[in-house]
């Protein structure tokens, strides 16, 4: 009474909604007091893109969770930590695929389905202040597969090619895209803050011991290379879409080893992952791909798995038994 402190009942608030957890189970506090804890909604926050994020996170939370409940320094991973590390990887490459996508329809480029969608969706049509140009707020982003039939269903069109450039190896553009030396949350970085499979990385990295971050990076990196075969663009500090004057999309190819090649050379396309069999691995081929948070942790979900080699290489994909 002293200080008008008291422990809070285990329960009895949700924190994450700054809600009370079970409304009308007890009488008191009055609805004044409910008024005052029921925290007001900034701009942020009915943002669709702040909703999306907040749902990624607690997704990496659970995961997190897991993997941590198993994991001791000088340990080799558990069967279930690779697995629960393979799944990370794949929910983050997925997420990749949504950012590409968002990316793709914020640009002022027009393809044929962003016509479309306009057409279906013109409350999310924005236009830029200083051209006729428009850029869309894309809705209900599916996650797919990075390689050029997933590409050319995204745009509706074949994609362009882009010429050599920096970075030359696919290891680099792995690192830029995902470990950037720059906070992405800063203005002068444009469009990156909307990056949220690089957002992802980074909460991971911050929540785990340095050595099970590299084990989780090591897989990254190995999904990463074997299932990304087509992808978008963009300048270091400058993520797609985050300039009114880029009028065309072009997308990166690279070829077995790793190289990154002039797709405006149909020489060099025909040797890429555009259009080698090798280029029809996809993250979609993996039980991960879609499936849920809830199934991925189950007790006896590897009961259900297989992993198998891709092409005999040291990658896996997981199956049904």
């Amino acid at each position: 009474m002293k200080y008008r402190t008291a422990w809070i009942p285990a329960g009895l608030i949700d924190f994450s909604t700054c809600t009370f957890a079970n409304d009308g189970g007890f009488n008191c506090p009055p609805s004044t007091l409910q008024k005052k804890l029921r925290r007001p909604k900034s701009k942020l926050d009915t943002k669709p893109e702040a909703e999306e994020w907040l749902t990624i996170r607690s997704i990496l939370d659970l995961l997190i969770k897991a993997i941590l409940s198993e994991w001791h320094d000088e340990e080799e991973l558990t069967r279930r930590n690779r697995w629960l590390l393979h799944y990370t990887s794949i929910f983050i490459l997925a997420t990749y695929s949504t950012d590409i996508a968002r990316a793709c329809y914020a640009s002022p480029a027009n393809f044929p389905t962003k016509v479309q969608y306009i057409n279906e969706h013109p409350e999310a049509r924005l236009q830029y202040s200083r051209c006729d140009d428009y850029v869309v707020q894309l809705k209900d982003i599916q996650p797919f597969g990075l390689h050029w039939p997933g590409i050319q269903n995204l745009l509706g069109q074949a994609p362009s090619g882009c010429c050599k450039g920096l970075p030359k190896e696919k290891k680099d553009y792995f690192e830029n895209t995902f470990f950037p030396m720059f906070d992405i949350e800063d203005s002068k970085n444009s469009g990156w803050s909307k990056a949220f499979s690089t957002k992802a990385a980074k909460y991971i990295g911050e929540r785990v011991s340095t050595k099970l971050f590299q084990s989780w990076k090591n897989v990254f990196e190995s999904q990463y290379m074997c299932s990304v075969h087509i992808t978008l663009s963009h300048a270091k500090r400058r993520y797609c879409g985050s300039r009114s004057n880029v009028k065309s999309l072009t997308f990166l190819g690279f070829s077995a080893d790793g190289t990154r090649l002039n797709m405006r050379n149909d020489d060099q396309v025909k040797i890429s992952g555009w259009k080698m069999l090798w280029g029809e691995h996809t993250i979609v081929d993996d039980v991960a791909f879609g499936m849920s948070i809830d199934e991925a942790l189950r007790d006896d979900i590897l009961d259900e798995l297989v992993p198998t080699s891709i092409d005999g290489q040291r990658e896996v994909r997981y199956k049904r038994a």
